[in-house]
């Protein structure tokens, strides 16, 4: 769990600040708390910071997989968006699918964090690679 929280400190999370809610190997769930600054046009939820709350969960899911002297990075990211968000924060709840010796796979679905309405699903390829 504390190498996922260090997460934390990166500066794209702390700018929306994204929190590890819990994790473990091979899985994680993330919160992203409503900010207005979060907001599109039409008063929704922005879905390019949906897709970074996947791409983000499924990270820090594949993340204590990964052996010492190696680092991930998305190689494809597949979002389905069900319905808007609008002022709630966001629960993203991550599954690693597949950890081979090169790629990982994992599903990732955000709800509601009130409700635990689905918002939008996802699935990311992540490329293993020498650190």
């Amino acid at each position: 769990m504390e190498k996922i929280r260090r997460f934390e400190e990166i500066p794209s999370w702390a700018m929306v600040g994204l929190r590890v809610e819990d994790a473990g190997p091979g899985w994680a769930e993330l919160r992203l708390p409503f900010h207005e600054r979060l907001l599109q046009a039409m008063g929704r939820v922005h879905g390019g910071f949906i897709a970074m709350l996947i791409d983000s969960a499924v990270a820090a899911a594949l993340w204590p997989t990964v052996e010492d002297g190696q680092a991930i990075t998305t190689v494809d990211l597949k979002v389905n968006y069900v319905r808007p968000a609008v002022d709630q924060d966001l629960l993203a709840i991550a599954h690693v699918r597949h950890r081979g010796r090169t790629t990982g796979l994992a599903d990732c679905s955000v709800v509601d964090a009130a409700t635990r309405k689905e918002i939008a699903f996802g699935v990311a390829l992540y490329m293993i690679v020498p650190a």
